[in-house]
């Protein structure tokens, strides 16, 4: 998986997604990206899976359709910001759905058990 800081640490997504292809041994290539100016270069690239990062459901659907322009066979992740109350908002144009909120809503309980 590509995520920002290697595209920081490179100087651009163009160039790190190319250095991985060269390097690719079968290897499944996921990028994450922030905008929709990456995620539409990333597009171009031969890539598996385009992680849209926290984009609101209306810029994520619109980027979403863009792409599939470019590449109808990318797979199309969403992630960041997720939830309950919005998951249905990216299910009709996302392939996956990335949520921390199953295990960061969760609210502990401490019990024990004593056998005798």
């Amino acid at each position: 998986m590509i995520k920002d800081n290697h595209i920081k640490f490179s100087g651009s997504i163009d160039k790190v997604i190319d250095k991985i292809i060269e390097k690719k041994l079968n290897k499944i290539i996921e990028v994450e990206v922030e905008n929709k100016k990456d995620a539409l270069i990333a597009s171009k690239k031969k890539i598996d899976v385009l992680m849209l990062d926290n984009f609101d459901p209306n810029d994520a659907e619109i980027t979403a359709k863009e792409v599939r322009k470019i590449n109808k066979n990318l797979i199309i992740e969403i992630s960041g910001g997720i939830n309950n109350k919005n998951i249905l908002k990216y299910a009709p144009f996302a392939d996956r759905i990335s949520l921390g909120y199953i295990t960061q809503s969760i609210k502990s309980k401490d019990f024990s058990l004593e056998i005798f």
